[in-house]
C-alpha cells in the first residue's frame, strides 16, 4: 500500500520532485518541499474480518510562508482522496481523508510542517 501511495504522490505533485520519504530518510538537510509517509499499523474495526489502516502524510516546506503548506495540502488531498490504488500484492484500495494537524515549525528539521491523516480498510488476509 505504501508503495502505491508514494508513487501516486510523486506522479501528481511535481513540486516535490519525487521527494517522498520514510520517516528515517529525511532530515534538516533534505531539500524542501518534501513529504514523509508514515504507516500507522492495522487497527481492528470490531468487524469479524476487518481492519483500518491509517497513513500519515507529513508535508515539509521552507520556513517562509504557510501558503506553500496550504497549496501542497490541497494537492495531496486531491491526489489521494477516493482514488483506486493497487498494492504490490494486487489489492485494490482507496483512501479516506481524516483531517490535518495544526501547522508548526519543526526546529529539529528546520521546516514548516503539517500532518494529513488518511485511512483505508483492509480485510483480514487481504
Amino acid at each position: 500500500m505504501r508503495k502505491a501511495i508514494r508513487q501516486r504522490l510523486i506522479d501528481k505533485i511535481p513540486e516535490i520532485a519525487g521527494r517522498v520519504y520514510e520517516p528515517s530518510m529525511a532530515g534538516p538537510a533534505t531539500k524542501k518541499p518534501y513529504i514523509v509517509l508514515k504507516y500507522g499499523g492495522d487497527i481492528a474495526t470490531g468487524m469479524r474480518y476487518g481492519f483500518e489502516v491509517p497513513f500519515e502524510v507529513w508535508i515539509y516546506c521552507e520556513r517562509t510562508t504557510f501558503k506553500e503548506l496550504d497549496v501542497l495540502e490541497s494537492k495531496v488531498i486531491r491526489a489521494l482522496l477516493g482514488v483506486d490504488l493497487v498494492s504490490s500484492s494486487g489489492q485494490t484500495f482507496s483512501l479516506k481523508y481524516t483531517g490535518s494537524s495544526s501547522d508548526f515549525y519543526d526546529d529539529d528539521w528546520k521546516a514548516l510542517t503539517r500532518q494529513l491523516g488518511f485511512r483505508t480498510d483492509r480485510i483480514r488476509g487481504g
